[in-house]
């Protein structure tokens, strides 16, 4: 029989999860070609959407109701901006004041910002969202650390983003949802050693398809479960079949109804 999870912070699974999945599609959808992006936000019944471009670093803006939201794109190998921005893991200063981020990916989000601020001044609304899948999740979360206090990021499959007194402050003053599913490699970097933290609540997706919070120890078993079961089926590339962005959303769709007996898996 199916029956409807409750999240580990008290919100009923139906309406997380379907809001978590919605910004899924939407960070996946981040991917594709301006004409398809806005013919399927169009149908999702989005308004005043609008792409930004600028040296590689892209994203779009959409507005329904009361709400805009920001969908990031990820990366992409062919381009070398993309590429260079991941590796450039210098800390630098932000507009948050304390503590430090990522180099790379604040310039990725610098090169667009007057797009979105000139976009975001000719809207009227009470809240704010962000989103993206992988390079698109880091530029989530310092583009959510830009708009108004409140302001809320659901990201997929995010590299670290700042330092531990970044992270602090962010927390302080947004709410971060994010997704991180079973052997996924990029949320692992850039190293912790190098001072680098995440932000937000973790939502992990463990090897079961179930999501809940996990201590070090217990997402290391897990990994070590996933990858038997990758191996198994001679998937050699665990890590970056995790890391699809298709898979986050079939995983997160999966989890809004499970079978009883998942509840202790």
């Amino acid at each position: 029989m199916k029956t409807i999870k409750w999240l580990l912070f008290h919100q009923p699974a139906e309406l997380f999860i379907r809001t978590a999945e919605h910004f899924a599609e939407l960070s996946n959808l981040a991917y594709q070609e301006e004409k398809v992006f806005k013919k399927t936000a169009s149908a999702m019944g989005y308004k005043n959407v609008k792409y930004f471009n600028v040296d590689g670093a892209q994203a779009y803006g959409m507005s329904k109701q009361d709400y805009i939201v920001l969908a990031f794109r990820g990366t992409e190998p062919a381009q070398y901006n993309d590429i260079k921005a991941d590796l450039n893991a210098v800390h630098v200063k932000n507009e948050l004041g304390k503590g430090r981020v990522h180099k790379g990916f604040k310039r990725e989000v610098d090169d667009i910002w007057e797009q979105i601020e000139t976009w975001i001044s000719k809207r009227k609304f009470l809240q704010a969202y962000t989103c993206g899948h992988s390079l698109g999740g880091a530029m989530s979360t310092i583009a959510c650390s830009r708009l108004p206090e409140g302001t809320i990021c659901y990201n997929y499959g995010s590299p670290r983003v700042g330092t531990p007194s970044w992270v602090k402050e962010f927390n302080n003053k947004f709410t971060l949802y994010r997704f991180v599913n079973n052997n996924d490699i990029v949320p692992r970097v850039p190293f912790a050693v190098m001072w680098y933290r995440h932000a937000g609540s973790l939502y992990y997706i463990n090897t079961y398809g179930n999501i809940r919070s996990a201590t070090v120890w217990q997402r290391l078993k897990d990994r070590l479960r996933g990858y038997w079961n990758a191996w198994k089926k001679r998937m050699w590339f665990d890590s970056i079949y995790d890391h699809g962005m298709p898979k986050y959303i079939k995983r997160i769709h999966d989890f809004a109804y499970y079978d009883d007996e998942m509840k202790s898996k």
